[in-house]
């Protein structure tokens, strides 16, 4: 029996080394695969979140302008103000003729820019968290004719995205930035 236990060899510590180096270097090598991808998937989901927040904001937007006008007779019912950055809807609530008021603020506690909405002079409220940048058009000549078209950016919530594209910032946070664009006809007039 010892005979025979001495006859069975093992591993020698210069071929256990070579295995655990080996070893090593292919954990690192799959970690290192598993955070880049963890990292575009985090990533493409911020992309994924702006946009669709950016969508269901111009949805709204949209709705909002198409219901202006509705018994209200005489005066605009959808104005510009401050350099076609706020906008002014008047609509009949079915008790009384109302003003909402769209702008964008800076949020002090998050550093982002919000847009807001007020009515008839009230307290401000959040209508959309994270919009960079906002526009309103107004368009058209004559009766029937008459548009607004509605320019959002809005921007990733986090910073450190890879590559730049045409609407990624050139600063070292290097957010990424998304922009969508309505024309919405006014039907109330």
């Amino acid at each position: 029996m010892s005979k025979r236990l001495r006859k069975q060899s093992g591993f020698s510590i210069v071929e256990l080394m070579i295995g655990l180096t080996v070893l090593g270097v292919v954990a690192t090598a799959a970690f290192r695969f598993y955070t880049g991808q963890h990292a575009q998937m985090v990533q493409q989901t911020d992309v994924s979140d702006t946009q669709q927040g950016l969508r269901s904001v111009m949805d709204e937007i949209t709705r909002k302008i198409r219901v202006a006008g509705y018994r209200v007779f005489g005066g605009n019912a959808v104005m510009t103000l401050n350099n076609n950055t706020w906008l002014a809807l008047r609509y009949h609530d079915g008790t009384s003729i109302r003003t909402q008021l769209f702008f964008t603020v800076q949020n002090a506690i998050t550093g982002r820019t919000d847009l807001m909405s007020q009515m008839d002079g009230e307290g401000m409220q959040v209508f959309a968290e994270g919009i960079d940048s906002v526009r309103f058009t107004p368009g058209g000549t004559g009766v029937g004719t008459e548009w607004v078209t509605v320019d959002l950016v809005a921007k990733t919530s986090r910073r450190g995205f890879q590559s730049a594209s045409s609407y990624s910032d050139t600063s070292s946070s290097r957010f990424l930035y998304r922009k969508l664009s309505s024309v919405v006809d006014i039907r109330n007039r």
